[in-house]
């Protein structure tokens, strides 16, 4: 995926390019991956914070989501099953990562709802859903 993105950019702006892949196209991590599209990547924003500083954390969402409405967009170009979708992150365990999660989400303007009883398979102490970001066929996109 990273390298079919990588030469269509370098096509639009006029360069040649070739792309090579050692097995098939989309067969390795692209062909087996959850495929979200997503600003959300595990309780990290707090930790982030924690260890960066603020102005990492908030740079790092706003860096991610605009990645996210890119390809947003560069979807509705290419036909690849594009849903727009709520992501979630939970704990099975610790509420107090969750509490602390979405103390710097609200910081940072991160849209998101908590949920005590999350739309997922598994039992949780709770979830932070993240509006605005997505899931797509990645072979389709290919």
């Amino acid at each position: 995926m990273a390298g079919i993105l990588c030469a269509r950019n370098c096509t639009r702006l006029g360069l040649r390019c070739v792309v090579l892949e050692s097995e098939n196209i989309g067969g390795g991590v692209t062909g087996n991956t959850t495929a979200k599209v997503t600003a959300q990547h595990g309780l990290i924003y707090a930790d982030l914070w924690r260890k960066r500083g603020a102005q990492a954390a908030q740079d790092y969402y706003k860096l991610n989501q605009r990645a996210v409405d890119t390809f947003t967009r560069l979807a509705q170009e290419i036909p690849c099953d594009f849903e727009p979708k709520t992501a979630y992150v939970y704990s099975v365990t610790d509420p107090n990562k969750l509490e602390a999660e979405a103390g710097a989400y609200q910081r940072f303007g991160i849209p998101m709802r908590f949920e005590q009883r999350p739309p997922l398979p598994i039992s949780t102490v709770g979830a932070l859903g993240m509006r605005g970001q997505g899931q797509f066929n990645p072979l389709a996109f290919l």
